[in-house]
């Protein structure tokens, strides 16, 4: 039987955009970082009630947790962490590391020794050496890319997305207008694993079909599910030699741009959930890519609507008219998937 969601309970504190969440590990608190340039922190567990927050000069742009550390980025390309839940210990964010760019994602490896960041063209590695985070050194871009915005790029390099594969040892990196590649941290080698059509002329629509807005790991490890805003969800299979494109789901949005709309699997890999610029969030079934539910929360005219999941799914609603706000939804079996 599939499982059925219903809305829980709403959060109306943002203010503003909200660019990015994050649930920790344990699923008690939710992270968000929003355009009024502050990043907070809720108990979920205790009615949502804001523990912690800090206020910055520039837009927040990614979280992530990892333990009890909440890491997160900004549009200026500052990348921070802080321990929100701790009161032991300084809850005053650090900076690890100030990059060149807005920073798009921040990705762990399963040890939690390792972290990838995307900022603008480059993804940087960091490594956790004696319980302090240091800066490694950035992934070689794929040829032919060149420089961003370079005189011989029709289109600038902007990666979106990075996943390490169950070893550790590669990741698969998602570029929006490039594709995705396998990079070896072992040997700093890096192969197309799959790329956009670009045989189309520049201003023919199908040209903008393929771009990697948004992507997620499946948590097995075995595939991979990309949106984007012109198109809708294509869905991959990882192999050892490159991303075999299984199917693609027409999810388009009535927008003029690529938007990208967040994606995650859901209920053990089963499903995935994906944002839309329509007021509700869609969930798919994984294995036929078949709409099962769709989520309503707003109207039509929402901006954007982010997605995550824990024990229940939660997602910020972006519509002019009724404010900024979460809603939480659970499962109608009151389990966790």
């Amino acid at each position: 039987m599939k499982p059925s969601y219903t809305q829980l309970a709403t959060i109306d504190a943002p203010t503003d955009y909200v660019h990015a969440l994050a649930f920790s590990m344990d699923g008690r608190f939710l992270a968000s970082a929003t355009n009024d340039n502050t990043i907070r922190v809720y108990d979920v567990q205790h009615s949502s009630v804001t523990i912690w927050e800090e206020k910055g000069q520039h837009p927040g742009t990614a979280v992530a947790w990892r333990g009890n550390t909440l890491f997160f980025g900004d549009m200026d390309g500052t990348i921070r962490c802080c321990h929100p839940s701790k009161w032991i210990i300084r809850r005053k964010s650090e900076v690890i590391y100030k990059a060149d760019d807005a920073v798009h994602a921040l990705e762990f490896n399963q040890r939690g020794d390792y972290l990838l960041v995307c900022s603008g063209a480059d993804v940087l590695l960091f490594k956790k050496i004696s319980g302090r985070w240091n800066y490694r050194d950035y992934l070689p871009r794929p040829g032919p890319f060149g420089e961003p915005n370079s005189d011989s790029d029709i289109y600038p390099v902007i990666a979106t997305g990075a996943h390490f594969l169950d070893n550790d040892v590669q990741c698969l990196i998602g570029y929006l207008y490039n594709g995705f590649w396998r990079f070896n941290l072992e040997t700093w080698e890096s192969t197309n694993c799959w790329g956009p059509d670009d045989s189309f002329d520049f201003n023919d629509p199908r040209r903008n079909y393929g771009r990697i807005a948004a992507s997620a790991k499946s948590p097995d490890s075995k595939s991979i599910v990309a949106t984007d805003a012109c198109l809708g969800l294509q869905w991959f299979k990882i192999t050892p030699d490159r991303l075999k494109n299984m199917s693609v789901t027409y999810h388009p949005q009535e927008i003029s741009s690529n938007v990208p709309l967040p994606v995650l699997f859901i209920n053990q890999g089963q499903a995935a959930i994906v944002g839309s610029t329509k007021g509700y969030a869609s969930i798919f079934e994984t294995k036929r890519g078949e709409k099962i539910q769709a989520l309503k929360h707003g109207s039509g005219k929402s901006v954007r609507t982010f997605v995550l999941f824990h024990p229940e799914i939660a997602r910020p609603d972006l519509d002019y008219r009724i404010g900024w706000c979460f809603s939480f939804w659970t499962t109608g079996y009151g389990e966790a998937f």
